[in-house]
């Protein structure tokens, strides 16, 4: 038998190698041209004689949490933000039948129960709550958090299905997304002033139709000065979102959303495969304008404990879930849009710390009513005795700045508590690399200018809100 020559067998490897690409190449798009053969819902297969949401869900609908975390560079690397919460959450629904898109946006002050406790919280707080179970999963706080924050709105949602999530992890990448795109055509529907509204003698952003770069577009899907605060806020962005997929549906840039995902995806916390994100941009292109429909979760404004909420408005949410999943729930007791706090306690993970160190603050507050709260100190009303001894982040984190003694006293609805933190000098530190004090802390804490802030972006401090404390247990 005649041995085959070298080229021979080149030549054959080569073909076969082509053949297997194009195999795969194949399969590739007759997959992501099936979406709904993609989307494969788990399947809870437990004994209950409950009626599972599941069974009632029309199984050509897929449903995806997308979310956005109030994170970026200057929280992550400057002021040392050691948990996150989700800024923004849109749950859509894509229907692979008749290719509509329902968009339902979660206001973050949407005062709910957190999966997995016993309490109830603000449900962008759940994000957080996640980082402290994150050892459950493989000690990956984005992973955790992520979790948590769908199986609160799962429940929140009446328990439909929702296996699928998207967040972006920096919500900086929302510019290099938007530039990328050359820019973003929007009519702007609010003039935008300086510093996120305060500075009212400067214009950040004309109203009007014009076209957004990236740092504009993310200012713009961030702001918040509006008389109805964060619900406005959404408004706007569902506005935003339209405008978006309308360009980006005009220009054909739905296809690029894969690349745009490879690009980003180190800033993106997701469980959805290349293949998926493929095929839901494919089906993109099939969307008319007409059958993307946006609404906002429905509730009224409440405050409880001195803080603000959105409470939910229980007789729509079961219309809602009626009418979008076609779902039937059991509707809920009525929240209460007022209560008063009747005792607060404030504690510390660690009530001495190295210079360079964190802790944890935790306040917690009964109410008049029975419930049980944890609040952010940004929600309160707090004064140190010694400033230049530590650093109080929004998300409660507490840092040391120089050896010292120094008490924190917090104030909500007229009922106080305190606590007194011991800082001690880090032995091995060096005059040279010496943290800030006094003065000096304080310019080092102040934000970075209007033009160059990467925070100018981020949300208001007085808005913002999350549970940093251990779990919280709410009246039966």
């Amino acid at each position: 038998m005649k041995k085959p020559n070298k080229k021979t067998v080149i030549l054959s490897v080569i073909g076969l190698i082509v053949l297997i690409g194009v195999a795969v190449g194949a399969k590739f798009i007759s997959d992501i041209t099936k979406p709904q053969d993609l989307f494969e819902p788990e399947i809870d297969e437990s004994e209950s004689e409950e009626i599972d949401p599941r069974e009632m869900f029309d199984s050509s609908k897929i449903n995806i949490l997308f979310f956005g975390l109030d994170k970026n560079e200057y929280r992550d690397t400057v002021i040392n933000y050691e948990v996150y919460r989700a800024d923004t959450i849109m749950l859509a629904t894509i229907d692979t039948d008749d290719n509509s898109v329902d968009i339902v946006s979660i206001p973050r002050d949407t005062y709910t129960t957190i999966y997995n406790t016993s309490g109830m919280d603000r449900v962008n707080a759940s994000f957080a709550y996640g980082d402290r179970h994150k050892e459950e999963y493989g000690n990956d706080s984005m992973e955790a958090g992520a979790d948590y924050l769908m199986n609160t709105v799962k429940e929140l949602m009446g328990g439909i299905p929702i296996d699928y999530y998207m967040g972006i992890e920096d919500m900086d990448v929302v510019t290099e997304i938007v530039d990328e795109l050359g820019g973003v055509e929007i009519d702007v529907l609010h003039t935008l002033y300086a510093d996120k509204g305060k500075d009212r003698s400067t214009v950040r952003v004309e109203k009007g139709l014009q076209v957004l770069n990236g740092k504009d577009f993310q200012y713009y899907a961030r702001y918040r000065a509006y008389p109805e605060g964060d619900i406005e806020r959404v408004a706007n962005q569902q506005h935003i979102l339209k405008s978006l997929f309308d360009q980006m549906k005009k220009t054909e840039s739905l296809l690029k959303i894969p690349a745009l995902f490879r690009l980003v995806s180190d800033n993106m916390i997701t469980n959805l495969s290349f293949r998926q994100v493929s095929a839901l941009a494919l089906l993109g292109m099939d969307v008319e304008m007409s059958k993307l429909n946006t609404q906002t979760f429905p509730g009224n404004f409440g405050t409880l404990a001195g803080k603000s909420y959105w409470i939910v408005d229980e007789q729509k949410r079961v219309e809602m879930i009626q009418d979008l999943y076609g779902v039937d729930v059991s509707q809920r007791n009525q929240m209460p849009t007022t209560d008063r706090i009747s005792s607060l306690s404030v504690g510390l993970g660690k009530n001495t710390i190295q210079v360079g160190e964190g802790t944890r603050l935790t306040i917690r507050a009964s109410t008049q009513l029975g419930h049980q709260l944890s609040m952010d100190v940004n929600d309160t009303q707090y004064s140190v005795s010694n400033p230049g001894v530590i650093r109080i982040n929004e998300d409660n984190s507490i840092v040391g700045l120089s050896p010292g003694t120094t008490s924190l006293s917090i104030r909500v609805d007229g009922v106080a508590g305190s606590v007194t933190i011991q800082v001690l000098g880090d032995p091995n530190q060096t005059d040279d690399n010496a943290p800030p004090t006094g003065d000096d802390a304080q310019k080092d804490e102040e934000e970075p200018s209007q033009e160059e802030s990467p925070q100018e972006e981020e949300s208001s401090s007085e808005e913002e809100s999350s549970s940093q404390a251990d779990e919280i247990e709410s009246e039966e």
